[in-house]
């Protein structure tokens, strides 16, 4: 009255003459690894449903923040072109600068979402290429405080690169995060960011941004473990 998996393995038996006359084998019964890999096979679709939740709320979640977050940066703007007093344009700036670090936070989550989702693209939007490095070391510069650390900014392009077709966002999180590491190990001397041009030609331009600086420093054994997860 009930259902058994069994694995089964058999021979061809010949006889002298090499006739086939019947099989030796065996049979196993498998039932309890087949429930086992049934179980398994359940845990990990309710595993999967559950990251897929967890991605469609945080890419929700991100969208609904960003909204009122971009309100406020575009108020505080317009607030900054009003007349104030010196302490009220501190107050403002330092709303600005927390705000778009909680949106780079923000945007970091998104695209852990997109990631997970299979769906992060590269944008091609118009964007200066001279403020998004600006901003990014503006995002750094209260990271150095008590540090006897000198930010340089190294612009070298050869042409005008003021309008360009790229994705400023994914951009500015690369070098936020590479300026951010060498502030962090840096107590004195300088982080300097280094913006070249490598090639181009009438409508491209191939741009090398380099971080440098006279921190501590990495062994060869740290290098290895550089692009491992959860490694430091």
């Amino acid at each position: 009255g009930k259902v058994t998996w069994v694995e089964g393995r058999s021979t061809i038996m010949h006889d002298k003459n090499g006739h086939s006359i019947g099989h030796l084998g065996t049979v196993v019964d498998i039932s309890q690894r087949h429930q086992h890999q049934t179980e398994l096979e359940s845990a990990l679709q309710n595993a999967q449903a559950a990251t897929q939740a967890k991605s469609e709320f945080l890419a929700t979640i991100s969208h609904e923040i960003r909204t009122p977050m971009n309100g406020i940066l575009g108020m505080v703007e317009l607030a900054l072109d009003t007349h104030l007093n010196q302490e009220q344009e501190q107050y403002l700036r330092t709303i600005r600068s927390s705000s778009i670090a909680l949106l780079s936070v923000l945007n970091d989550i998104l695209d852990f979402s997109k990631i997970e989702a299979g769906k992060l693209s590269l944008e091609a939007v118009p964007f200066d290429l001279e403020v998004v490095v600006q901003n990014a070391l503006f995002m750094v510069q209260k990271k150095k405080e008590g540090k006897n650390i000198e930010l340089i900014l190294d612009f070298q392009p050869t042409r005008n690169l003021h309008h360009l077709l790229g994705d400023p966002l994914r951009l500015g999180q690369v070098l936020i995060n590479l300026l951010s590491n060498a502030v962090k190990f840096t107590e004195t001397g300088h982080v300097r960011l280094i913006v070249g041009e490598r090639s181009s030609d009438k409508l491209t331009s191939t741009i090398v941004c380099r971080v440098e600086d006279t921190g501590i420093g990495m062994t060869p054994e740290q290098i290895g473990r550089l692009f491992q997860e959860f490694s430091q």
